[in-house]
């Protein structure tokens, strides 16, 4: 019996979260019946018929994968019966096949769906399965592989995957139940997603997303603000983490592209966060505890290297500040009786002097302190910048560098670029030369 889905119309749905592929095709069975062979000459020149396939003895066809409870072909359209015997049947199916999922680089991803066909009930010896090409070829013992083994004349492109293959491969396999070998045809599609629509939905909205925690690090350091805005960018990000879980099926086998991107964009925006507690605890440092000095003096070249200008005069830094000074002579000259009361009054205010002074210098070297401490916030901030930016880009390139749809070149397949050859490659041929053929695409 040859087996040939002789047109895919098209795939209609990509169930991805329950892992299951429809496709609409238009399969054409063709077998011998030796009891409908008759003489057209005896017939009035009738060489074909047309009959309810009710009627006839039809293969018990399985798809064996299948993921609805319909293993068969329910559709019972009519047969042509040929005055030799040959039954030709081509009924429409729509069959829903189980399709697992690779999800590892989702959505930039190419999945490879296949679809096994064959009789549940006889053996290899009793209905030789096989793909309708091989008619012009001599039989074999082993598998065939035809790399191109559908028509896509009627074919209407998915709005959601790129149809890149179908192969077909025929195998004789042996099961504990049986001793004679079961004939299969399993074809096999090769699919790839277009990413236009989680392009535009998804990642551009979380790149976005991840790239508003660079706004923290130029907010100002005394700004309360920094630590709202991180916890809202990664409140944003967790959102979207939990879109992705409704589009793809729950395993454990692998983690997707977009989550890998998500979740390493989540941990860089907690890192934000703790920096941003750091910095605040730098800009309000302890004003008695000077800044350390190696960031004046050790740390130039990398003031320069992020972009900060050092200070001319980092006086606080160098522990330097002003003091007041009071001179007064060992001997005063004796004065008259009626200046003492004065000169007490002076020196009372003298000493008021001397406090306010005091106080003042100490007011003046509290504020170099915190202005070396807000100093100290800024480059913190500023480094953080640098190695934030650098540590996204590398890690979001690094990730979507492994998605293999970014090197696959392959056109896909159109009604409109048919290959117009059948290339069928042979197994457990004795002679080499026979193990590749190429036939006409008819």
């Amino acid at each position: 019996m040859d087996l040939f889905p002789s047109c895919l119309i098209c795939i209609c749905l990509q169930d991805e979260v329950n892992q299951i592929l429809t496709t609409n095709v238009w399969v054409e069975l063709e077998w011998t019946d030796s009891k409908l062979i008759w003489e057209p000459e005896d017939f009035g020149g009738v060489t074909a018929l047309f009959i309810p396939s009710e009627q006839l003895w039809l293969p018990d066809l399985l798809l064996y994968n299948n993921a609805d409870g319909t293993y068969v072909i329910d559709i019972m359209t009519k047969a042509v019966v040929f005055y030799n015997g040959t039954v030709k049947w081509t009924p429409p199916a729509i069959f829903k096949s189980s399709c697992p999922i690779n999800v590892q680089h989702f959505p930039y991803d190419i999945q490879e769906c296949s679809m096994k066909f064959g009789s549940w009930t006889y053996n290899g010896h009793e209905v030789s399965l096989k793909h309708i090409t091989q008619k012009r070829i001599p039989e074999h013992e082993g598998n065939v592989h035809i790399d191109h083994a559908i028509i896509l004349k009627d074919f209407y492109p998915s709005v959601e995957f790129e149809l890149l293959q179908v192969s077909a491969i025929r195998r004789a396999e042996y099961y504990t139940c049986c001793k004679d070998p079961f004939i299969d045809v399993t074809f096999k599609l090769a699919l790839r997603r277009k990413t236009l629509f989680y392009t535009i939905n998804l990642i551009i909205p979380c790149v976005g997303i991840a790239f508003l925690t660079i706004l923290v690090f130029y907010l100002p350091s005394q700004s309360g603000g920094k630590i709202a805005l991180s916890i809202n960018v990664l409140l944003g990000l967790t959102v979207f983490l939990l879109l992705l879980t409704e589009s793809i099926p729950p395993t454990g086998l692998a983690m997707p592209l977009i989550g890998k991107y998500l979740l390493f964009t989540m941990g860089l925006v907690s890192l934000s966060i703790l920096n941003t507690i750091f910095v605040l605890n730098l800009h309000n440092g302890t004003p008695s505890r000077p800044a350390p000095v190696i960031v004046s003096r050790r740390l130039g070249w990398l003031l320069r290297l992020i972009g900060i200008e050092a200070p001319k005069v980092p006086q606080g830094i160098r522990g330097e500040s002003s003091t007041w000074r009071f001179v007064t002579a060992k001997k005063i000259r004796p004065v008259p009786q009626n200046t003492l009361f004065a000169e007490r009054r002076l020196n009372s205010f003298i000493q008021n002097l001397r406090t306010l002074a005091e106080h003042f210098s100490k007011l003046e070297e509290r504020r170099r302190i915190q202005e070396d401490w807000m100093y100290l916030a800024m480059i913190s901030d500023r480094l953080f910048l640098c190695i934030f930016v650098a540590v996204c880009l590398t890690g979001a390139l690094a990730i979507i560098s492994h998605s293999p749809s970014f090197y696959d070149n392959r056109e896909a397949l159109t009604s409109s670029n048919i290959p117009s050859s059948i290339t069928l490659r042979l197994e457990g041929q004795k002679n080499a030369s026979d193990s590749l053929l190429i036939l006409p695409n008819t």
